[in-house]
């Protein structure tokens, strides 16, 4: 990409540099008296006047380089806060009873209702069918099926064809 500036006749860049320089050396010492006023209004002193910044040629004749900011004064540390009194300990609730052994569903019985439904959404669909169309019809996750589909697999009521995405099951 060409530089625009070099399109224009060299009397005309001259000018362009001359004033951009001019409008930067004002802006920076704008930011010099803003600053110097900050820092005198946070060491306590009397602000500067607007008027004295004002005061200043509006331009200066050869631009100056930039300055390097004067050091920052060292930051007092922020008063702390109040310690606040520790937390009351709050009562712990008794632990809930554990339902006896017979009333846990083995995991067989955890996974019995979507297995029918693969059972019957691959029988209706009449072809092996994806994770991801098997979730459409059955309106679940991919998490939802994938322990069930395994169980199935070992017990050897589906069969498998294709690997990881074009996995596809069907009825055994």
């Amino acid at each position: 990409m060409s530089d625009p500036r070099k399109a224009l006749p060299k009397d005309m860049r001259e000018k362009a540099e001359k004033v951009t320089m001019a409008f930067a050396s004002q802006v920076v010492d704008l930011l010099e008296n803003v600053i110097s006023e900050m820092v005198t209004a946070m060491s306590g002193e009397a602000p500067a006047s607007a008027h004295r910044a004002a005061a200043k040629p509006a331009a200066k004749p050869a631009p100056k380089p930039a300055a390097k900011p004067a050091p920052k004064p060292a930051a007092k540390p922020a008063p702390k806060p109040a310690a606040k009194p520790a937390p009351k300990p709050v009562a712990k609730p008794a632990p809930k009873p554990v339902a006896k052994a017979s009333a846990v569903p083995t995991p067989a019985d955890n996974h019995g209702d979507i297995k029918k439904r693969i059972v019957a959404a691959l029988r209706k669909a009449r072809v092996p069918m994806s994770v991801e169309q098997l979730n459409r019809v059955l309106g679940s996750k991919t998490t939802d099926l994938t322990v069930p589909l395994q169980e199935m697999l070992a017990a050897g009521q589906l069969a498998k064809t294709g690997v990881a995405r074009g996995t596809k099951y069907g009825i055994a």
